[in-house]
């Protein structure tokens, strides 16, 4: 799992949910969308949790380049921000099937969405 978060204290509060799964995931852990395409191009994650609001390029910015990419397209992303709707509207939305859960994310609401992933990865 890639966690795409600039804000260390959320950035940890998401990474202590998912290691709850201990050796069942691998958490990597990006401050920004740059250092998340880095990573990204050297191995592509079984899911992608990431905020929209970071600098220099924001989390928009990085679904749609993973929507574009044939190697990148199909990794299930989650979109966990503060960001009201019609916002991510008027930002040009997000790609088709992104999930979005709202900040505070309640771990049982995080974990639910993993284990949904968890059960599709063979």
């Amino acid at each position: 799992i890639l966690v795409v978060e600039d804000n260390p204290v959320a950035s940890r509060a998401l990474t202590a949910v998912l290691e709850q799964y201990g050796s069942r995931v691998r958490v990597r852990v990006a401050a920004d969308a740059a250092e998340a395409l880095l990573q990204l191009g050297e191995s592509a994650p079984g899911l992608l949790l990431t905020d929209l609001v970071m600098e220099p390029f924001d989390g928009f910015h990085l679904l749609r380049v993973l929507a574009r990419s044939e190697r990148l397209a199909r990794v299930p992303a989650l979109v966990v921000t503060e960001m009201p709707e019609p916002e991510i509207a008027a930002r040009g939305g997000l790609p088709p099937g992104v999930t979005v859960l709202r900040k505070p994310v309640p771990p049982e609401r995080l974990m639910g969405f993993v284990d949904a992933v968890l059960a599709l990865r063979p």
